[in-house]
């Protein structure tokens, strides 16, 4: 099991603003406040890359956009906190920070190469979406390549293409960008300062 993605965030970013509020502020509390709206940040970021991603038919991101994903822990009295995302699997980390994926449960990893594939697994689990009929091993041009492809209307259609290793680059906007985390800080922050 890989070790899950962790967020950091500081309040050195607001303390100014920290420093114009009329009473005295226990750090905690204030962390507490900012851990939740930067969870806010990261849970839409989540929803809109799923809302993407399922023009394909995946809800790859959608189990990152339940508020359970996602738990805020205070650090250091509260002058540090951090987001940890739940990633049993370690699909979540191999997404941000890339790396090689190597088949385990089949002889090779299946990567959809038609529109039709993309919505449909080469195995047949996927029951909302069934499998591609007639499915056959294709070796490519002077023997280099493996594909699964299927004869439709007299002509041969590749679906996938077999491989027994991927290696991905990273994706490090899958998780919002310092910005976003910043604006999100100090707008928890000027919200909390509005009530203290």
């Amino acid at each position: 099991m890989s070790t899950a993605p962790v967020i950091i965030v500081n309040t050195s970013l607001v303390e100014a603003l920290l420093a114009r509020t009329k009473k005295k502020v226990r750090p905690g509390i204030l962390m507490s406040v900012v851990l939740e709206k930067a969870k806010r940040v990261v849970h839409d970021n989540f929803q809109n890359l799923n809302v993407l991603r399922n023009r394909y038919g995946s809800n790859f991101y959608g189990k990152w956009a339940d508020d359970s994903a996602v738990t805020p822990v205070v650090l250091n009295g509260g002058d540090k906190g951090r987001l940890e995302l739940l990633d049993e699997n370690g699909a979540l980390r191999h997404k941000i920070y890339g790396g090689k994926l190597t088949a385990r449960r089949a002889k090779f990893l299946t990567i959809p190469i038609s529109e039709q594939a993309k919505f449909q697994s080469a195995r047949g689990s996927n029951a909302a979406h069934g499998e591609i009929p007639g499915l056959f091993l294709v070796r490519g041009k002077n023997g280099r390549g493996l594909f699964l492809a299927a004869e439709e209307n007299g002509n041969l259609v590749v679906h996938y293409l077999l491989r027994k290793t991927v290696t991905h680059k990273p994706h490090p906007e899958v998780l919002p960008s310092a910005a976003q985390f910043a604006h999100a800080v100090q707008s928890a922050c000027e919200e909390f300062a509005g009530g203290v």
